[in-house]
């Protein structure tokens, strides 16, 4: 478990792995004292595919605008790649910093042991660390946080074949515990739980 306020981790409470929709509490935070919370996925279905798509893409834009300000130097920059990871983020000097996937997820932090991305995600990410020689990282917002996971490229990321409901097939994903993030806080431009 992680808490999403502090990111303090405590290997001794398993995350429950909820049901779409269910909802329990965890425990209260040893370092913040916030209660952490698991709730499953929350979504409904779309209403057509085309309109999820465009409103992610609003989505996307303002959340890699928030986290470019609240976490890079001024003058930062970020522009769209329209790729499987998503946007370049480029430094006060205009060079490279970094790359980023943003995700977001309808679901708490620990309402699962893992998240996952598609495992071309990762195939891209190993290909631009190799290429820029610069980080690629994964933003995701959690109903209850944000959080990061930089991609490593010596790591034998865990790949397993889900089946897609939305999509009627199988695809594969890399696992990332959620542990493994670190959190942003950023709690007032949250959906909450």
């Amino acid at each position: 478990m992680i808490c999403p306020y502090c990111g303090t981790v405590d290997t001794s409470i398993s995350n429950p792995n909820v049901s779409r929709g269910d909802r329990a509490v965890l425990t209260d935070c040893p370092d913040c004292g916030e209660t952490i919370h698991a709730v499953g996925t929350t979504d409904e279905d779309e209403d057509s595919p085309l309109e999820t798509v465009h409103e992610y893409e609003t989505e996307e834009g303002w959340a890699v605008d928030l986290y470019v300000q609240r976490e890079l130097p001024n003058g930062s920059t970020h522009e769209d790649r329209e790729t499987d990871i998503d946007r370049e983020i480029r430094g006060p000097d205009g060079e490279i910093d970094h790359f980023l996937e943003y995700k977001s997820r309808t679901c708490s932090i620990n309402a699962y042991d893992d998240t996952m991305f598609r495992d071309r995600k990762l195939k891209e990410a190993r290909e631009l660390h190799s290429e820029h020689d610069v980080p690629v990282k994964f933003l995701i917002r959690f109903l209850d946080c944000w959080a990061i996971h930089e991609y490593q490229p010596n790591r034998e990321y865990e790949i397993r074949g889900m089946y897609r409901s939305d999509r009627g097939q199988y695809e594969d994903h890399a696992l990332v515990p959620v542990e493994e993030f670190r959190i942003l806080g950023w709690q007032e431009h949250l959906q909450g739980v």
